[in-house]
This record gives structure tokens, C-alpha cells and sequence, in this order.
């Protein structure tokens, strides 16, 4: 099966939003991770919302979700991504893959897997190092918006 590699900082991430919003047109179960990958459970982030640039936010649910979102601003402009609660087709210690439809897939590079620095957990996505916020993660409590910078909004009750 061939598959469509874009990468959260690539310049395709137009396409990858576009492939998104695309990828509700062929649901799939979610299969919850395994014991041993609980670790990876929770809400990761690079930098503060509303105060870093870059930002970025992960969020893995122990069913079997992922939720993620980035924004950047360079000297030649700006790009957001986002992606709102889609069932994970595989996760390992080298990569999160996210099916979307005919046969694509978006797939994160993990850098390196969920690890202790200090007095928190630290995973490296795509390059990005991220920091996890909340080990809970049940619930995806936000949305995200690209209009004019990332924006959260919060999901009615009924889209969680």
C-alpha cells in the first residue's frame, strides 16, 4: 500500500489540512493502546498557547485517539495544522500513523519515545520537543482553528 508521508513541518501541511477535513469521509474504530504504552497517554505540548511561536499540542487518549495542532510564523509567513480527535492507525516508539483515506496516512516521526526529564515527560515529535501538561487526557475538552493564528474552541458535549 502506498502512502502519503507529510510531516507536521513540512510546506504541505495545506494539503495535510485539506486531507483532513477529506478523512471524515471514511471512519474507523479506534483500537485502545496497549498497557504498556500508557506512558504516551496525555496532552503534550511545545511552548504556552497564545505565548509561543512555534506552538504545538498532542494529545494521545489511551482509546486509541489523537488530537493535534501547530502553528509557526516565519520571515516568509505562517502555517497551522490541525487535527481534532482521529482514531490512531498505529503507534510505536518510531512513529504515529494516522489513516486517512484511500490508502494515505499521515504519519508523525517520533524522535524520541516518552521519557522523564527532570520532574517531566518530555516526547520528541517530528522533531518538535514536547512536554506533557496532563496525564489524563480522557476528554477532548478543544477544537482548533487556523483562521488569522491557532485558536482553541471548545467541542459541544455531543462531539467527544
Amino acid at each position: 500500500m502506498k502512502r502519503l508521508v507529510i510531516h507536521s513541518g513540512s510546506a504541505a501541511l495545506c494539503l495535510a489540512v485539506l486531507l483532513v477535513a477529506l478523512a471524515g469521509c471514511e471512519q474507523r474504530e479506534a483500537t485502545p493502546l496497549p498497557p504498556e504504552m500508557s506512558a504516551w497517554v496525555g496532552v503534550w505540548e511545545l511552548g504556552r498557547f497564545g505565548e509561543s511561536d512555534p506552538y504545538a499540542y498532542l494529545q494521545i487518549s489511551a482509546d486509541g485517539h489523537v488530537a493535534y495542532a501547530r502553528s509557526d510564523t516565519t520571515g516568509t509567513g505562517s502555517s497551522c495544522m490541525t487535527m481534532e480527535k482521529v482514531a490512531i492507525g498505529t503507534i510505536s516508539e518510531t512513529e504515529i500513523v494516522v489513516p486517512l483515506f484511500w490508502g494515505l496516512s499521515i504519519d508523525f516521526v517520533v524522535d524520541a519515545p516518552p521519557r522523564s526529564f527532570g520532574d517531566a515527560m518530555q516526547i520528541t515529535v517530528d522533531g518538535d520537543v514536547l512536554t506533557r501538561t496532563d496525564s489524563r487526557a480522557g476528554r477532548f475538552d478543544y477544537g482548533w482553528d487556523c483562521d488569522d493564528g491557532l485558536k482553541r474552541r471548545r467541542l459541544a458535549d455531543d462531539t467527544i
